[in-house]
This record gives C-alpha cells, sequence and structure tokens, in this order.
C-alpha cells in the first residue's frame, strides 16, 4: 500500500462495509500469504451510520406478570 493508504482482505470488507466505503483492488501479492490475496483500498468511512445500541434485540418489551417477588429482588440489587 503507498504511504497513507490502507488494503484489507475480501473478509475484512465484508465485515465493515456498513461502516466504511471500500475500492475494490482485485487479487494482490500479500508478504507472508501464498498466492494472490483480494484486496480492496479504504477510501472513507460512512456518514451518519445506524449503529443499534449493544443488546437492544435482547430486551424484552412485555410486561412481567406474575414476578413481582423476582422483580423486587432484582431492583434491590
Amino acid at each position: 500500500a503507498e504511504p497513507g493508504t490502507t488494503y484489507v482482505t475480501d473478509e475484512i470488507c465484508k465485515l465493515s462495509k456498513g461502516l466504511f466505503q471500500f475500492e475494490p483492488l482485485g487479487a494482490k501479492a500479500v508478504k507472508g500469504k501464498k498466492g494472490s490475496v483480494f484486496v480492496y483500498k479504504l477510501l472513507s468511512a460512512k456518514e451518519d451510520v445506524y449503529r443499534p445500541r449493544l443488546g437492544s434485540e435482547r430486551m424484552i418489551y412485555s410486561e412481567m406478570v406474575g414476578r413481582d417477588k423476582e422483580l423486587n429482588t432484582l431492583e434491590l440489587q
């Protein structure tokens, strides 16, 4: 990579494509790797990326019924 640039593998690109913009560069020889590796050049971070609150997918929004004793115990902790 040229100074000031970042190249990433196909796997990293797939994992972070929602956060960053990449330019595909094709297969390149990479030091320490046998054969060629498909690489992407990092262009920029995407603006206005929606990041859901960690753990929000597991939150329960229904009312707890018949668990007053347990809820009181949790609230006292």
